[in-house]
């Protein structure tokens, strides 16, 4: 317990990272039967042990690297993944549907024109956004000799919104 108050107090002081960007992300209590060394049996002690995990949500990219290496040093003993995803996509996805409108609309003229019709009104606008999801990391040196971070390779990649549009449009004979 205290190794994990040690590790949340480190990333909020030292890193920067504001309290409600950090949550418990597994907690896993176990037991563990000691046995005698001497004879491989069971001594009838029984210790309980816990593993407790937290995620944290770093908002910008830069001090990713930094926020790894606090944490490291103020006692976790595993990074067990990273993730990259967009925090506000609204404005992403209201420039994609901008895009998506305009696209059905010219991909709707051309039909309209090779089948010699002339495009009416919209009839129907059905529209779908797929989000990026959990991307995970792609390249990361974990750990150099010294135990720390040093020069990691934390890179995000690119990330993007995607609006898809099925756009149904009357035809004038």
């Amino acid at each position: 317990r205290q190794t994990l108050t040690n590790i949340v107090n480190a990333l909020i002081n030292e890193a920067g990272v504001a309290e409600n960007d950090i949550q418990t992300s597994n907690f896993f209590v176990y037991a563990e039967d000691r046995f005698d060394p001497q004879t491989g049996r069971p001594t009838g002690e029984r210790v309980y042990r816990a593993q407790l995990g937290i995620s944290v949500t770093v908002r910008d990219i830069e001090s990713a690297s930094n926020v790894i290496t606090i944490a490291l040093n103020a006692g976790a003993n595993s990074l067990n993944g990273l993730n990259f995803g967009i925090a506000d996509t609204g404005a992403l996805e209201g420039e994609a549907r901008q895009q998506a409108v305009a696209d059905a609309r010219e991909r709707a003229q051309q039909l309209a024109e090779a089948f010699g019709v002339t495009l009416g009104e919209v009839v129907s606008i059905t529209e779908g956004v797929q989000l990026p999801g959990a991307m995970p990391l792609g390249n990361a040196r974990l750990a150099d000799s010294a135990g720390g971070l040093g020069g990691s390779n934390i890179n995000p990649g690119q990330l993007g919104v995607d609006v898809q549009l099925a756009v149904t449009f009357a035809i004038q004979g």
